[in-house]
């Protein structure tokens, strides 16, 4: 629930601008296989953003092998990659609008932090706080190319597409784990944590 009583509602980023993407090929190749999230129109969708009656903004991130999606749709793989251009893409976006992008990455921090009962140790730079910050350079455009990402899957309904800047490093927990297009980390540095109540 939102904090006013509201219903949390999935809504996909991905779904939401691959539904104005021109090339048709892009939406058949993707093969996208939602479950329970719903189409929301765009212009609906920017009003509740900027009215703050959306909780959070995520994608879900599904890097599978491109093989798996050209399956009978049926028995295609779920979801599709967009860990990669989700920051960019939202960010891209606010610009175009003239969203202020301190609320805008709230949608981003601090608002999935406290929906998912986290915000004692995530969503914000602040003391005590874990230190995960993502580096984004917004001082030149990008072109997302699948093919050059660490990702598990070479492949991206966003392949080719152009952002107002991109992700340069990232820290978890104040340790750098991704810089310059590679993942740097070692693995399994993820720690399970336990929602507040």
């Amino acid at each position: 629930m939102h904090a006013d009583g509201d219903p949390v509602v999935p809504v996909l980023v991905h779904l939401r601008d691959l539904e104005k993407a021109h090339d048709l090929n892009q939406l058949v190749a993707a093969q996208l296989t939602a479950g329970g999230e719903r189409r929301i129109d765009l212009t609906m969708f920017r009003y509740l953003l900027r009215e703050g009656r959306i909780a959070t903004v995520s994608t879900d991130h599904a890097p599978w092998p491109i093989e798996t999606k050209q399956r009978p749709i049926l028995r295609a793989s779920a979801g599709m990659p967009g860990l990669e251009t989700f920051l960019a893409g939202m960010v891209t976006a606010g610009v175009k609008r003239d969203f202020p992008l301190p609320e805008l990455l709230g949608y981003l921090t601090w608002r999935p932090a406290e929906v998912f009962g986290l915000a004692g140790r995530k969503g914000r730079l602040a003391v005590g706080l874990d230190a995960d910050v993502a580096v984004f350079d917004a001082r030149s455009p990008w072109a997302f190319h699948a093919a050059e990402t660490p990702s598990a899957a070479d492949w991206s309904p966003f392949d080719g597409w152009s952002f107002a800047g991109r992700v340069e490093a990232t820290y978890v927990r104040g340790r750098r784990v991704f810089e310059d297009g590679r993942v740097v980390g070692p693995a399994g540095g993820g720690q399970f944590l336990q929602r507040s109540a």
